[in-house]
């Protein structure tokens, strides 16, 4: 069976390959200096996702993850994040659905059939016969 540490597992190491920088990055130039947020340091920022302020988000980050021990600001971030594209995530997402359906893992089936979603809203339907 498939677990999380084996999809974690395998996010960073698609966020630490070279090839992951050298087929997003924008221009040669981008991602080639020691900043203060490395190219992969971005990409798990970005993946964490943020429920809070920019800045808030940035300087938890930085206490948990301190790379020279002070902040970068939102501007610094939205220009990083705007020299590369959104194949990163794109080969993620692939790499991590290539793993669940390699044939190597057990698929649940519901009724015979593999359920991938499940719509959990609650929605008050009228008692029409035609609806029942």
């Amino acid at each position: 069976m498939l677990n999380l540490y084996d999809i974690f597992t395998k996010i960073r190491d698609i966020t630490l390959e070279n090839s992951t920088l050298e087929a997003a990055r924008l221009k040669s130039t981008f991602f080639t200096r020691n900043r203060k947020m490395s190219f992969p340091q971005i990409l798990l920022f970005i993946l964490k996702g943020i429920n809070t302020s920019t800045q808030s988000a940035l300087n938890r980050f930085f206490r948990i993850d301190p790379a020279d021990g002070s902040s970068i600001n939102q501007q610094a971030l939205s220009k990083a994040r705007s020299h590369f594209d959104h194949s990163p995530f794109e080969k993620m997402f692939r790499a991590v659905v290539e793993m669940r359906y390699c044939g190597e893992h057990a698929v649940r089936l519901r009724c015979g059939c593999r359920v991938p979603a499940v719509d959990g809203s609650a929605v008050a339907l009228p008692g029409m016969p035609k609806l029942l």
